[in-house]
């Protein structure tokens, strides 16, 4: 499959660890990126490359662009260079998606580690009443924010609902196979429980986690706005529950596992969800978190920005971090989440 040497255009951290990562049969000629190369943008560094580079030896790279430009799309096509898009849901996305991003997924789960327990707080500065002191995200979601302060929770929870409506693919099986923290999950659920458990995942969608878990080996409980998903989780034998995460519909102390992926960058007070987490997992029960990080706040559905400096107030006071780490999203190098496995005390 990778009989040309790879391009990089656009690729944001994984400039750096790309070489780490990448398949063995897949030689990586050169990485454009402008916090690499300090070229002022990504397009800008492309073009010095096309001067240098390209002209001549087209017929031997391969061009990943990391980033959605249509003037740079049409510029390469001009120019007869094989190339592929990794942000996007066109066909040319799923060369980057099924032969490396795989590579990279696999490399993150072999280097995750159980064995090093945070012992005591990683930032000395992380009071916990400079996190809820932080603004919201931006100005794109003010109306949101807006509904969620004045206690509009319906309204709140049915614009949610009408703006994931249209993203229905972010839902789609093909589209969730390569989420790294699917696998990660699944990975640490197999690894630390042999006996049957109970799992419980909030926001869960369309099910993508729980239906790739065995529901013969682990009684499964959902928790989703959509009254859509749940019926098709209910329709596959998942304990499913239409409820905002506020106020999650089961008994105390009953789950062995929570999970909450992509979530909490939509709640307007994540100490209520923590709480509820709190109330609802056993003593020792393992939550999984994961959140996008920093500058992927700019959705319109997200209220909350994270990093790990907040994410790890939220949880210290109730739990044992055994670790966090920042792995891509989906199907594009340049979007992190951050990714949290906590142990309640």
């Amino acid at each position: 499959m990778f009989d040309k040497k790879i391009v990089i255009c656009g690729a944001g951290d994984i400039a750096r660890n790309f070489l780490d990562y990448k398949p063995s049969d897949c030689q990586v000629k050169y990485i454009i990126d402008s916090d690499v190369d300090k070229v002022g943008s990504s397009i800008h560094g492309v073009k010095i490359f096309d001067r240098n580079h390209l002209a001549t030896e087209k017929s031997d790279v391969i061009v990943l662009l990391m980033f959605n430009d249509e003037e740079t799309e049409i510029w390469l096509e001009s120019l007869g260079v094989e190339w592929y898009r990794s942000y996007g849901r066109s066909d040319k996305n799923f060369f980057c998606r099924k032969e490396i991003v795989r590579y990279i997924d696999d490399e993150i789960l072999s280097r995750y580690r159980w064995d090093k327990r945070i012992k005591k707080s990683l930032f000395s500065d992380g009071r916990r009443d400079n996190f809820f002191r932080k603004s919201y995200c931006s100005e794109t979601n003010k109306n949101l924010v807006q509904l969620m302060a004045s206690g509009k929770y319906e309204e709140a929870d049915d614009y949610l609902t009408k703006m994931y409506s249209g993203f229905d693919y972010l839902f789609d099986d093909e589209f969730l196979d390569y989420r790294p923290a699917m696998r990660l999950i699944k990975q640490i659920i197999e690894m630390n429980y042999k006996e049957r458990i109970c799992i419980c995942d909030l926001g869960c969608g369309n099910g993508e986690l729980l239906l790739n878990l065995d529901n013969d080996k682990y009684d499964l409980y959902g928790v989703d706005l959509s009254d859509k998903r749940v019926l098709r989780l209910v329709n596959h034998g998942i304990n499913a529950v239409s409820s905002r995460v506020e106020k999650i519909p089961f008994n105390d102390r009953t789950m062995d596992v929570i999970s909450c992926l992509e979530c909490l960058e939509h709640v307007f007070d994540p100490t209520i969800v923590l709480k509820e987490i709190v109330r609802v997992l056993k003593p020792g029960g393992r939550l999984l978190i994961s959140v996008s990080y920093q500058a992927n706040c700019e959705s319109e559905t997200h209220v909350r920005q994270w990093d790990e400096r907040r994410l790890f107030s939220l949880l210290e006071e109730k739990f044992e971090i055994e670790n966090m780490i920042k792995i891509p999203y989906i199907n594009s190098f340049n979007m992190d989440n951050l990714f949290v496995s906590a142990i309640l005390r």
